[in-house]
C-alpha cells in the first residue's frame, strides 16, 4: 500500500493501481487501498472504477473522509 502512494504522488498511477491491487488481495478490509487506487483511476479519468473503489472503501470504513468527499465530487460532476 506505501508503496502505491509513492507511486500515485509521483503520477505513475498504473504502478499505483497495480500496487494498490495486490495490498486488496493481502489485506481486503484495507480502506486505504481502495481509496488511493480510486484516485488513481480518477487521476487516469476511468470515474465509474474510480466511484467503484470509493465506495468499496465507505463499505469497509464508513467514516473515511476522502472517501466519502471524492466519492461525492464524482458524483456532482455526474460521472
Amino acid at each position: 500500500n506505501n508503496r502505491g502512494i509513492a507511486y500515485a504522488l509521483k503520477s505513475d498511477y498504473d504502478r499505483a493501481i497495480a500496487d494498490c491491487t495486490q495490498a486488496t488481495k493481502l489485506d481486503p478490509n484495507l480502506a486505504e487501498a481502495y481509496v488511493i487506487r480510486a484516485a488513481a483511476y480518477g487521476s487516469k479519468g476511468d470515474y465509474d472504477q474510480a466511484a467503484a473503489d470509493f465506495s468499496k472503501a465507505l463499505g469497509i470504513d464508513p467514516n473515511n473522509a476522502d472517501a466519502k468527499q471524492m466519492l461525492e465530487i464524482i458524483r456532482r460532476q455526474g460521472r
